[in-house]
C-alpha cells in the first residue's frame, strides 16, 4: 500500500507525547509527502497494548514487522508493506564519549552486533539490513 492508504484508515498510534520514534518517523514522512495524518483513534505507548488495539478491530498501526511476526505468524494480524521513501531507520548502539568503555561494554557491545547481522542475514529481521 502507499503511504497516503495507510494513513486514510483509522489509526491507533504512539502518543506524540513520548517522541515515539515510529511516530516521529511517520510524521516526517507525512510532511515529506506533503500528505495528512487521518483519524487517530487511540493513542498507546506500549507495543503490546497497540497490537491488541488493533487484533480488536479499534484501528490499523504503523509499525516496523519485526514487532508482530508472532501475531502475524499466529494468523491474528495482516501486515502490508508502505511503499514511502522516508520510512526507514537506523538503529545504533550509542556509549558515553567521556567515559571509556569498560571490557564488559565491548563484549556486550559485539554480542548485539553479532546478533542483529546473523537475524537480519538469515531473514528473523524482517526487512533489517545490518552494515
Amino acid at each position: 500500500v502507499c503511504l497516503a492508504q495507510a494513513l486514510a484508515r483509522p489509526l491507533v498510534f504512539p502518543s506524540q507525547a513520548h517522541s515515539h520514534c515510529t511516530r516521529t518517523l511517520v510524521e516526517h514522512a507525512v510532511k515529506q509527502h506533503g500528505l495528512a495524518v487521518g483519524e487517530i483513534v487511540m493513542e498507546v505507548n506500549s507495543v503490546h497494548i497497540l497490537k491488541s488495539a488493533v487484533e480488536a478491530g479499534i484501528g490499523h498501526t504503523i509499525m516496523p514487522l519485526n514487532l508482530a511476526v508472532r501475531e502475524i505468524d499466529d494468523g491474528r494480524l495482516v501486515a502490508h508493506r508502505i511503499a514511502a521513501d522516508g520510512l526507514t531507520r537506523t538503529l545504533g548502539i550509542c556509549s558515553c564519549a567521556s567515559m571509556p568503555a569498560s571490557h564488559l561494554k565491548t563484549l556486550i557491545s559485539e554480542l548485539i552486533r553479532e546478533v542483529v547481522h546473523a537475524m537480519c542475514a538469515c531473514g528473523e529481521w524482517p526487512g533489517g539490513r545490518a552494515r
